[in-house]
């Protein structure tokens, strides 16, 4: 069913898709199968090539299994994997959890195109109006939980509430009992490292491209700047 949605998208694609020669995977703790060409998937996911050749995979079955995934999340996956592009709606689309859940199963999956997709959606939304109130402790708990120091989602996450946020909503949230210690550290070490103005900061990250916060294949999931040092 979600193959066949797709099949008009890609019949324009660079390279054929072999639809006989697919993957089962199984994903989280009910075991949702997705039959996924193979040799889409070993193209762009590092974590897929080696597990085509590895443990991951039970031996001669073409399965392989993501357990500890949720299968929402692992279908925006492929619906990215597939259309190269990841769709918001007219009203600001997924929400910042969401985006951020997509982002770490890519960034896990050592698919960089698609985490890189993701991190363009979630600085549009951030850019956007709808996210001036404070960031929810949850999703930057989520962030700090599955992300390590100086990694790209953290860093836009600090800047955009050291910049973009309203003062008293971000003084709410860094005083939130719930807001990881690491991300309060941080807003702190970036807002007093920057020798620009609060004004003059927001309208430069307004006006950066997403590009400045991808994974790239030389630095990995991990940024060789850190915090303070992403907007001088």
């Amino acid at each position: 069913m979600f193959l066949t949605s797709l099949l008009v998208d890609l019949t324009q694609a660079d390279e054929e898709i072999d639809f006989e020669d697919t993957l089962n995977i199984l994903v989280g703790p009910a075991k949702k199968s997705f039959q996924v060409p193979k040799n889409l998937l070993c193209e762009r996911s590092a974590f897929f090539k080696a597990a085509c050749g590895g443990r991951w995979q039970q031996e001669g079955t073409g399965i392989i299994s993501l357990p500890e995934d949720c299968p929402n999340f692992f279908s925006a996956y492929l619906q990215i994997l597939f259309r190269n592009e990841v769709t918001l709606s007219s009203d600001g689309g997924a929400t910042i959890r969401g985006l951020s859940s997509v982002y770490v199963l890519a960034d896990k999956l050592c698919d960089l195109v698609a985490a890189n997709l993701v991190m363009d959606a979630i600085v549009l939304r951030l850019k956007s109006t709808q996210c001036r109130g404070a960031p929810a402790p949850g999703t930057t708990r989520f962030i700090y939980d599955h992300t390590l120091i100086y990694h790209p989602l953290r860093r836009v996450r600090v800047e955009h509430c050291a910049i973009v946020i309203r003062k008293r909503a971000q003084e709410r949230v860094l005083r939130n009992r719930d807001t990881p210690r690491a991300f309060v550290e941080d807003v702190a070490v970036f807002s007093t490292n920057s020798n620009l103005r609060r004004v003059h900061r927001k309208l430069r990250f307004l006006d950066r491209p997403s590009s400045k916060w991808h994974i790239t294949e030389s630095s990995g999931t991990s940024s060789e700047h850190g915090v303070a040092n992403t907007i001088t």
